[in-house]
């Protein structure tokens, strides 16, 4: 029995719809781990990061409309920034 082109169409898209989901889960797993082993695990922790020797000048944006009556609690708060 010969294939036909609809058969070929099935046989391709139901190894799409399966392959390219299992392939793709392996390839983010495979590189998540080389991640972590070349980078990550080097990294200083989140609750405890580098101190940067020269930090970089910020800037604080306060976009107040009609808040007259907060104003003072939120510029006291941006002013009490704890940044070199």
């Amino acid at each position: 029995m010969e294939a036909t082109a609809t058969d070929w169409l099935m046989v391709g898209i139901g190894a799409a719809c399966f392959g390219y989901p299992f392939v793709g889960a392996w390839y983010w797993m495979a590189g998540g781990v080389i991640f972590y082993i070349t980078r990550e695990r080097h990294m200083a922790p989140p609750d405890r990061p580098p101190l940067i020797e020269h930090p970089p000048p910020i800037s604080i944006l306060v976009p107040c409309y009609n808040e007259g009556d907060n104003a003072e609690e939120t510029l006291a708060t941006a002013a009490a920034a704890d940044y070199p």
